[in-house]
């Protein structure tokens, strides 16, 4: 809704998880990833003359759902993941299903299921053992010097992936 101003199911957003409510499944509204039904503010404000970034989740839909990445919804420059949490440390996944036959057998074989990132709608390696908040925001701060010369105004949207971490706290 931030992005486009409309409601979620109006542009494909209406349900993430079909395993939540099977019937949705291929009804309009219900696709997972955002539709061309609608224009996003990055592409609004890149056709007004401003220089557009985002990073951290996007959330919207990748590839393998059937959308795209933030390249090609109006950002010029993008860096993160498709999906709306992982690793906050490494690639390695932030849930491990264990239902999806590929997880299954790769965990079976010792392998660490990894979470794909990008930049610029291109598959990258995402470096280790730095926190995601310190990734993603060094990463938004690389493109705002990068486009700074330009002279142009920018729209940044950064989406950080903290609100996923589990917090437990003690008390004696």
């Amino acid at each position: 809704m931030l992005l486009t101003g409309n409601d979620s199911i109006d542009i494909g957003l209406g349900a993430f998880d079909y395993a939540l409510y099977p019937p949705a499944e291929g009804k309009p509204g219900y696709e997972s990833y955002l539709t061309r039904t609608t224009v996003t503010t990055a592409e609004l404000l890149q056709d007004a003359g401003y220089r557009t970034y985002m990073v951290g989740k996007w959330h919207l839909g990748g590839t393998e759902h059937g959308g795209h990445g933030p390249h090609q919804w109006g950002f010029d420059r993008s860096y993160g993941i498709y999906t709306g949490g992982s690793n906050h440390w490494n690639q390695g996944v932030f849930h491990v299903n264990l239902d999806d036959p590929e997880v299954a057998a790769q965990v079976k074989a010792g392998i660490v299921p990894k979470e794909p990132f990008y930049e610029d709608g291109k598959e990258v390696d995402r470096p280790a053992g730095i926190y995601s908040d310190n990734l993603y925001t060094s990463k938004m701060l690389e493109y705002l010097a990068q486009g700074q010369k330009s002279g142009k105004p920018f729209f940044a949207y950064l989406c950080y992936t903290t609100a996923h971490a589990h917090c437990r706290h003690s008390t004696s």
